[in-house]
């Protein structure tokens, strides 16, 4: 707690996924939260390349974001809405939704992990 209001936690976002996972007695969010989302995601967040780049289209102050770089961001919204909603209905005990909502994001995950730029 004391490192939360000092501003000094820390984390490895590689390793997330599967201490996820571990809590929860999981096993796909280290799946999930592969390194091209992890990257993406922080770099949209803190205002990185990602989001730079596609501000511009050649000389034009204009998005230009590709139909891959919109499907991944639905694609990492989609994933922090099921981890949420995992999270909360197993908090509150809820196992009959809890246990739903982890087999939809089980289905969820069994299309192709990597949305082509």
């Amino acid at each position: 707690m004391i490192q939360l209001k000092n501003d000094t936690y820390r984390f490895d976002f590689s390793k997330v996924g599967a201490e996820i996972d571990k809590a929860l007695g999981l096993d796909f969010f280290a799946k999930s939260l592969y390194k091209a989302m992890r990257d993406a995601l922080h770099s949209y967040t803190h205002s990185g390349s990602f989001q730079i780049a596609r501000r511009f289209d050649e000389s034009a102050a204009k998005s230009c974001y590709s139909d891959g770089a919109i499907l991944n961001v639905i694609e990492g919204s989609m994933t922090a809405l099921f981890m949420a909603t995992i999270v909360v209905t197993k908090h509150f005990g809820f196992e009959h939704e809890w246990r739903k909502a982890t087999e939809l994001f089980a289905e969820y995950n069994k299309r192709p992990l990597e949305v082509p730029e």
